[in-house]
C-alpha cells in the first residue's frame, strides 16, 4: 500500500473508501466541477449555522413578546423525524452490519442543535451524556427534544417515539441526556508522544470496525500499550457537521481497540468487546475543521463501574500543539456469547454472514445434535444487539409473537444447516412444516417444529428431506 508524501513516517496509509458498503441503497456520487463540492458543503453548512440561531433569536424574542417565557423560563419541547432514506449517512451504521443506529456523537450533537437554537449561541462542551438505550432507525424515528435552563447551562433530552401493542400505552421513551454550555473552554495542554505505538492495520479492512464509507475518517493509526494516535482527514467522511462535526468526533473513536480492549488492560477477558456507552465530557476549544487532517490522541484511563464492567478513555484532536477538542467517553465491556462467540470468528467472516448472508456456520444461535437442532429464546435475545439485529437478519416478517418468532428462527435455522446456506435467505410457510431457499422455491424441505416460547426443537420431516427437483 502507498503511502502519500504527507503521511507519517512508518504509518500504515488506509485505502480511500468505497462508494458505499451497500450501493443497493445509496445513490451514486454525481460529479462535479474541482472544488466547487467543498464550498457548496461549507456554505451549505454556515448558511445552517445561521438558520438556526436565527431561529433560536426568533423563537425568544416571540416568547418574550407574548410572554410565554425566557431564558430563566419553562423548557422548550420540539420534535423531528430521523429517516435513513433521507439522512443516508445513517445507513453507514450499524454495530451490527445489519440495522442503522444512531452513534453516540450525534445523539450529542441532536441534544446540542436542540440547546443551539433554544438559546441562540453556539455549544462549547458537553457534560455527562448518558445512553439510556440503543435508538435504531430502521426507517423513519420520530424523536423529541426537551431543553431547559438558565442561559448559562441547558439540560437536553432526546426521547423517541414508541408503539406499544395496546395504543393506550404508546409514549416517548428516554434516549440519552446532557448537560450543554456556551462558556468557551480553556485549552488543555497536548498529551505526551507515545514511544512504544506501531502501525496498525486499516480497521475498515480487517473488520475490526463495522462502519461503512461515511464514517471512515481515519487515515492511519498507530497503537501503544496505553493508548494510540491516529490522522483523522475532515473531508474524507460525509456526515454533515451539524452543531459539533459529530461524525468527525464518532472518527476520533476509531482509535481505540473496541474490538479487543484487553490490548489495553490485561484484566479484562479475552473475547470481549467495547461499545460506547457514555460522553463525560466534550470541550470544543476551537471549531473542528471541515477540511484537512486532524490529529487524534487516545490515552486509557482504566475500569471504571462496580464490576468493572465499564471502561473509559481520554482523547483529544489536535491541530499541531494546538488542542482542538478533547473529550472523555466511556465503553462498556461486552462478552458476546452463541455457539463459538463473534469474537471467536475472524473479522472479514463475521462481516460476510451478518452484513453480506453468506453461509458461516458457526454464528448460528442453535445448538444441533444429531440431525436436531435446537433453540433458547436466551440466545435469540443475547444476538439482538442492538435491537432490530435479529429481524433484519432473518428477515422476520413484523409483528409476529415470541413463540412464533422462536420457532421461525429455529426452523430457518436448522434448514441453513441442511442446505449450507444463511438462515436469512430461508423462507418458511405458515404452518412451520416446510421451507424453502428463496432463489429454490421448488425445494422444499419438511420439519417437525416444537416450540413451549422458551426453547424451540426442530428435526427434519422424513428421511428424504427434500422435495421437488
Amino acid at each position: 500500500m502507498s503511502r502519500p508524501d504527507d503521511a507519517p513516517a512508518g504509518a500504515q496509509v488506509m485505502p480511500r473508501p468505497p462508494q458505499s458498503h451497500w450501493p443497493a441503497e445509496a445513490p451514486a456520487l454525481a460529479a462535479a466541477v474541482p472544488g466547487l463540492l467543498d464550498d457548496i458543503v461549507d456554505l451549505h453548512r454556515r448558511t445552517s449555522a445561521l438558520h438556526e440561531r436565527f431561529l433560536g433569536l426568533q423563537n425568544r424574542a416571540l416568547a418574550h413578546v407574548v410572554g410565554v417565557e425566557d431564558r430563566t423560563g419553562p423548557e422548550t419541547v420540539t420534535e423531528t423525524v430521523l429517516d435513513p432514506a433521507t439522512a443516508s449517512w445513517l445507513r453507514d451504521h450499524r454495530p451490527s452490519w445489519t440495522v442503522p443506529t444512531v452513534p453516540l456523537t450525534a445523539m450529542a450533537d441532536l441534544l446540542a442543535r436542540a440547546a443551539e437554537q433554544r438559546e441562540g449561541r453556539a455549544v462549547r462542551t458537553v457534560a455527562d451524556l448518558q445512553v439510556q438505550r440503543w435508538l435504531p432507525v430502521p426507517g423513519p424515528v420520530r424523536l423529541r427534544l426537551r431543553c431547559a435552563g438558565d442561559g448559562e447551562r441547558v439540560t437536553s433530552e432526546l426521547a423517541v417515539w414508541w408503539d406499544a401493542a395496546d395504543p393506550a400505552l404508546s409514549r416517548f421513551a428516554p434516549v440519552a441526556d446532557a448537560t450543554l454550555g456556551f462558556t468557551p473552554p480553556s485549552r488543555p495542554a497536548r498529551f505526551a508522544p507515545l514511544v512504544d505505538a506501531a502501525a496498525r492495520p486499516c480497521p475498515y479492512e480487517t473488520a475490526d470496525l463495522f462502519h461503512g464509507p461515511a464514517f471512515q475518517y481515519l487515515t492511519s493509526w498507530r497503537l501503544g500499550a496505553q493508548g494510540s494516535s491516529g490522522i483523522l482527514r475532515a473531508e474524507r467522511g460525509t456526515v454533515p457537521p451539524g452543531a459539533l462535526h459529530h461524525g468527525l468526533l464518532d472518527g476520533a473513536l476509531h482509535v481505540i481497540p473496541g474490538a479487543c480492549p484487553d490490548q489495553w488492560d490485561r484484566t479484562i477477558e479475552p473475547g470481549t468487546i467495547g461499545l460506547p456507552h457514555r460522553l463525560d465530557r466534550l470541550a470544543l476549544v476551537d471549531p473542528l475543521p471541515t477540511t484537512g487532517d486532524v490529529e487524534v490522541e487516545a490515552r486509557y484511563r482504566g475500569r471504571t463501574g462496580t464490576d468493572g464492567h465499564l471502561t473509559t478513555v481520554d482523547l483529544q484532536l489536535c491541530d499541531g500543539q494546538r488542542v482542538l477538542a478533547a473529550l472523555t467517553v466511556t465503553l462498556a465491556l461486552l462478552r458476546p456469547v452463541g455457539t463459538a462467540g463473534l469474537t471467536a470468528v475472524p473479522g472479514p467472516r463475521r462481516r460476510a454472514y451478518l452484513r453480506d448472508r453468506v453461509a458461516v456456520p458457526e454464528l448460528l444461535c442453535s445448538a444441533t445434535d444429531d440431525g436436531t437442532t435446537v433453540l433458547t429464546r436466551t440466545a435469540v435475545e443475547q444476538a439482538d444487539v442492538p435491537p432490530g439485529t435479529v429481524a433484519a437478519l432473518y428477515r422476520l416478517p413484523i409483528g409476529v409473537g415470541t413463540a412464533r418468532r422462536l420457532a421461525t428462527i429455529a426452523v430457518k435455522e436448522h434448514v441453513a444447516r441442511l442446505a449450507a446456506a444463511h438462515p436469512g435467505t430461508v423462507e418458511t410457510d405458515t404452518d412451520l412444516r416446510t421451507a424453502h431457499l428463496t432463489d429454490h422455491p421448488q425445494r422444499r424441505y419438511r420439519v417437525e417444529t416444537t416450540c413451549d416460547g422458551t426453547t424451540a426443537v426442530v428435526r427434519t420431516g422424513n428421511p428424504r428431506q427434500e422435495e421437488g427437483p
